[in-house]
């Protein structure tokens, strides 16, 4: 048994009427478009987690503390010299992995941060 279209309702080769196919393309490619921006949020986020966690144990052992102290010297690092944490702990980490100084805002908050620390 074979049906005719309605009046006006295009049908694509494939039997589909051909705005529900350009529909069903154009939804296809939204969620193409939404896993990729989730694949480089998660990718971004584990090469975050993992020069985070580097810089950590440079602090911890540059300034004996443990994980949590080393955290938040990061994090006052990062907001007292309105840079992302992230882009802190890179910083922190080259200064091992290529021997750079830290510039010398980081220096001079870690400096005061260390006097401020109790023994």
């Amino acid at each position: 048994m074979t049906t005719t279209p309605p009046e006006g309702l295009e049908v694509s080769a494939g039997g589909c009427p051909g705005d529900v196919e350009g529909e069903l393309r154009e939804t296809d490619q939204q969620l193409i478009d939404q896993l990729l921006a989730e694949v480089r949020q998660l990718r971004e986020a584990v090469e975050t987690r993992d020069v985070i966690g580097q810089a950590k144990g440079i602090v911890m052992v540059g300034f004996r503390c443990d994980a949590d102290t080393a955290f938040d010297i990061l994090c006052r690092l990062s907001q007292n010299t309105n840079r992302k944490v992230r882009d802190v702990a890179v910083l922190v980490v080259s200064t091992v992995v290529d021997d750079r100084p830290l510039p010398e805002d980081l220096q001079a908050t870690l400096l005061s941060q260390l006097r401020a620390r109790p023994q």
